[in-house]
Order: C-alpha cells, then sequence, then structure tokens
C-alpha cells in the first residue's frame, strides 16, 4: 500500500495492524521509496505489533488517530488507520493445539484456532481445518482399510476393535465448536437448513448460532463487546465518508 504520496516532507509514518499470535505478533515490513528524479531505494525490517488490551483501548487509540488525521486534512493517514483498525478487529483467536506446519497447514489467519489451507505440495480437506494434509500417496480414501487417522483423507479412521478399520467421513466442525456458547447447523449453498453437512461436501457449510447474549462466528463474543466492535465499524466508516466528501474531485 502507498503511504505517502510526492511531496516536500521527507518522512511518513503508518499504522500497523496487529502481527499473528503464530508469529509472536511479529510483522515483517518491507518499504520503498522513489524520489521525483527516478531514484529508488528500499529497507526490510521486523516489528512488534501486539493487539490492545481491550476494545476500550483500541476505540481510544482509533479516535485519537483519527483526529490527528483530519486535522491536518491527510486522507492517507485516515485510510492508513481504517485499514491498521480493520487488521486488528478481524483478527481472530489463533490459538491451536498443534503447530500448523507439523500439519502441513498454513498458519491460522481466518477460522478461530484453526489452521489454514495446505501447504503446496500436500493434499486434505479443502480450506481451514486442523486435520492433517499429506503426500496424495500416503492418504487413503474413505472405505479403504486403515490402522490410524493419519492414514485417511477425513482424519478418520474408524476402528472395528480388532486393531484396524475404515476410513470414514465425519461432519463438518463450526469454528471453535461455537466456543460452547452456540449450537452448530449446516446449510446449503442456497442458504437452506439441512441436517447434516460431511467434510467431503464442497456444496454446504456449518456455521454458528449463538446463543442469546454471544455474537461472533465462533459466538466468543460478549454483548458489550460485539457493541463496541460496531461502534467502532460505524466509527471508520463515517470518517471514510467524511473523507470522501472533502476531497475534490479530478
Amino acid at each position: 500500500n502507498a503511504v505517502k504520496t510526492y511531496d516536500q516532507v521527507p518522512y511518513v509514518s503508518a499504522y500497523l495492524a496487529q502481527g499473528l499470535s503464530s508469529l509472536k505478533y511479529s510483522v515483517s515490513c518491507v518499504s520503498f521509496a522513489q524520489d521525483v528524479y527516478g531514484s529508488v531505494s528500499n529497507a526490510s525490517f521486523v516489528v512488534i505489533v501486539v493487539p490492545p488490551k481491550s476494545f476500550a483501548k483500541l476505540s481510544s487509540s482509533l479516535t485519537a488517530a483519527l483526529d490527528t488525521a483530519t486535522t491536518y486534512q491527510d486522507p492517507s493517514a485516515v485510510y492508513a488507520v481504517a485499514n491498521a483498525a480493520l487488521g486488528t478487529m478481524n483478527s481472530v483467536d489463533c490459538t491451536v493445539s498443534s503447530n500448523c506446519a507439523s500439519l502441513n497447514r498454513q498458519s491460522c489467519l481466518k477460522t478461530p484456532r484453526t489452521c489454514g489451507p495446505c501447504l503446496d505440495g500436500f493434499i486434505g480437506l479443502v480450506g481451514d481445518s486442523n486435520i492433517a494434509c499429506n503426500k496424495q500417496s500416503a492418504l487413503s480414501p474413505i472405505g479403504s482399510s486403515c490402522n490410524f487417522d493419519s492414514s485417511c483423507f477425513t482424519g478418520v479412521c474408524a476402528l472395528n476393535g480388532t486393531g484396524t478399520g475404515l476410513c470414514a467421513n465425519m461432519l463438518k466442525i463450526c469454528p471453535n465448536k461455537c466456543s460452547g456458547q452456540g449450537l452448530c447447523t449446516y446449510m446449503d449453498t442456497a442458504g437452506n437448513t439441512i441436517s447434516s453437512c460431511f467434510v467431503t461436501d464442497i456444496y454446504c457449510s456449518a456455521s454458528c448460532k449463538c446463543q442469546t447474549g454471544f455474537f461472533g462466528a465462533d459466538c466468543s463474543l460478549k454483548s458489550d463487546q460485539f457493541s463496541q466492535l460496531q461502534r467502532l465499524r460505524e466509527q471508520l466508516c463515517q470518517s471514510l465518508n467524511e473523507t470522501y466528501d472533502k476531497q475534490e474531485l479530478t
């Protein structure tokens, strides 16, 4: 993202969203600078950006940064603040019991407490999951004989008591099992509620129906937290709209 346009000021400040917990909140930055004569330089560095201690702290920091950007009539700063704030607000709890790399999966990013898609060169359940990916030759399809869960494409070997079994299908799991504060429901691509949705079915999805007083994709947000997030998003939208209105059309 461009953080500064051409002008006579030889420096710039930037706002960054929090890093991933799986990377100990480190953020790798690469900056490129160019002057009006075409000279170019670049630098790379790593910074630690920890999450705010509370939504209230995020709100006060956001308000202060937006007020500063508005005072100086700096639309680039407003957009930078918005991007950083949204990156933090949209972050998920990436506390995962297993190391995602050991499962041949990408780091947790979008689904709470769940590793990302399979790494290149490995296959497994499509999308985010904590079921290990593997080389194609090491995985058996549903119905094949198995001895261990890890030998099955679905990660489930249904043993029959003799030490052997068959690779079985399994239902999709809701994000973070709805934090124990909601019901996992299944829907088809048309949005209709259905009774089951297996991990091998790409035409259905699992989502949480939260209990009263809980919100979020995994029902982890309490009512006051959800209200604070709503207010923050409304504040961002208002600031962006005001910035657009103040910019002259060229």
